[in-house]
């Protein structure tokens, strides 16, 4: 539930928090007796806000690509099945909108090792909205990728 309320909060201006959604689509969840989130809720929740969201079997380039275009949430099998958000790329490096863990970048190596391939994209019907607040976040991580590789004194990046 907290990546689908981060997708329609910070992507499209729908101001919602984990807690209202799950009492609003809490009783779909009990009829059927089952309180994991699935791909399928999560996409039928962002399309009760009026967005379109298609499910995907997709490569990291694929992700890199698409994500010029729209949002797009990420199933991770490792360490624990859940799902964060892709927010951008700078060299080997993706940025990662995890609701558990926060805003974090992890290598290319370290994606491949987690993602399970599938993906949701989300097409809204309009521009997203606050595209400039997802560039600034990927602008200050490829800032502190640049800052470790001047620390550690790898001369490279």
């Amino acid at each position: 539930m907290a990546v689908a309320a981060s997708i329609l909060k910070f992507f499209y201006n729908i101001n919602l928090d984990e807690k209202s959604l799950i009492e609003q689509f809490f009783t779909r969840l009990t009829a059927k007796k089952d309180y994991t989130i699935s791909f399928l809720d999560i996409k039928q929740i962002i399309e009760y806000y009026g967005l379109n969201v298609k499910g995907v079997k997709i490569t990291r380039n694929q992700i890199i690509k698409y994500s010029y275009y729209a949002p797009i949430i990420l199933h991770f099998e490792k360490p624990d099945k859940h799902f964060t958000i892709f927010t951008g790329f700078y060299g080997q490096y993706l940025f990662l909108l995890d609701p558990s863990i926060g805003i974090q970048f992890i290598s290319d190596k370290e994606f491949d090792s987690k993602f399970s391939g599938y993906a949701l994209i989300i097409y809204g019907k309009d521009e997203i909205k606050n595209s400039s607040l997802i560039n600034k976040i990927n602008q200050q991580l490829k800032d502190r990728i640049r800052h470790l590789y001047i620390i550690s004194n790898t001369g490279t990046y």
